[in-house]
């Protein structure tokens, strides 16, 4: 059983945007997704190239265990694509992520380009 999700709208705050992620966004993303720093936070490696990251953000949805839901986050101020955000809701309705021991937890990972981390744009009000 997979959780049902409406079409989602853009969540707009005052200085976000989150659009539900799709392969159109890798385009915009993938440039900031190249910053090494932010691979040595969350342990992996950067997409190979906008066609991988186009591919894979165009299959989100339906997962074991779940359903992967995503948004690209861009920043009001300039309209910079800055990152994304993404969980997996389990049968339950819980938001989770696996960690990098493997266990799951409760989360909303948000994955934001290291030069956008000193800014306020990733504590948005």
């Amino acid at each position: 059983m997979y959780l049902h999700v409406p079409e989602r709208a853009p969540l707009l705050t005052a200085r976000l945007t989150l659009e539900p992620l799709a392969g159109g966004h890798a385009a915009h993303l993938w440039g900031p997704l190249q910053d090494p720093a932010l691979y040595e936070w969350i342990g992996s490696s950067p997409p190979p190239d906008v066609e991988t990251l186009r591919a894979r953000w165009s299959q989100l949805g339906a997962v074991a265990g779940g359903t992967s839901l995503g948004w690209a986050a861009r920043r009001s101020s300039d309209s910079a694509w800055i990152g994304k955000l993404d969980a997996t809701i389990d049968h339950a309705g819980v938001a989770t992520n696996v960690g990098r021991e493997g266990r799951r937890r409760l989360a909303l990972r948000a994955v934001i380009a290291p030069r956008c981390r000193a800014t306020d744009a990733a504590c948005p009000s």
